[in-house]
C-alpha cells in the first residue's frame, strides 16, 4: 500500500546514512547508477521500498528515476506539480540552488512550515558541506527560495 507515513518512515531509517568513497552508495548500486549523484536514487529507493514505487514507474525508468529533471517532467506530465507554498508530507521537493531555473537536488518532504517559508525534508547526498553533493543522508530545514517546486506522487488516502 502507497502510504505517506510509511514512506517517511523508510526514508528515516536512513538518516545519518554516509556514502563509501567515489559515491559508493546503497541507493545508486539498487538503482543501477552507483559512483554518480544520488539525490534521486534515494527519494526512488525510499519509495520503492516503502510499497509506493509503483507512484514513480516510468518516470525514467521502471524504478523511478535518476535525473531530477526526469522527475520535474514526470510530475508535470501527471499534472501532480504544485507550488511549494503547497507542499505537503509524501511531496518530493526539487530544489534550484543558484536561481539558473535548473533543478539540482531532490528531496522527501517531511512537513511544511508557511510562516516561517520553509519545508522540512530528508535529503539522500546531501550535507552541511554542500546541499546537493554531500554524501549524506540528513533531515533539514530548507528555504521556499530554492526550492523550484514539488512534485505529488498519488498515495493512497490515510
Amino acid at each position: 500500500m502507497a502510504s505517506i507515513k510509511k514512506t517517511i518512515a523508510t526514508a528515516m531509517k536512513f538518516n545519518g546514512y554516509v556514502e563509501s568513497a567515489h559515491q559508493n552508495n546503497i541507493f545508486g548500486k539498487w538503482y543501477g547508477a552507483n559512483f554518480s549523484p544520488w539525490c534521486a536514487c534515494f527519494v526512488s529507493y525510499v519509495l520503492n521500498k516503502s510499497g509506493a514505487g509503483k507512484l514513480i514507474k516510468g518516470a525514467q525508468t521502471a524504478k523511478g528515476f535518476n535525473s531530477c529533471g526526469a522527475g520535474i517532467k514526470f510530475f508535470k506530465a501527471k499534472k501532480a506539480w504544485h507550488p511549494v507554498t503547497e507542499a505537503k508530507a509524501g511531496d518530493l521537493a526539487f530544489f534550484d540552488w543558484n536561481g539558473d531555473n535548473i533543478q539540482d537536488h531532490v528531496g522527501l518532504v517531511i512537513a511544511n512550515n508557511p510562516k516561517a517559508k520553509q519545508i522540512q525534508t530528508i535529503e539522500g547526498n546531501t550535507s552541511d558541506a554542500s546541499h546537493a553533493n554531500g554524501g549524506v543522508v540528513q533531515v533539514r530545514w530548507r528555504s521556499y527560495s530554492v526550492i523550484m517546486g514539488v512534485g505529488r506522487p498519488a498515495y493512497n488516502k490515510e
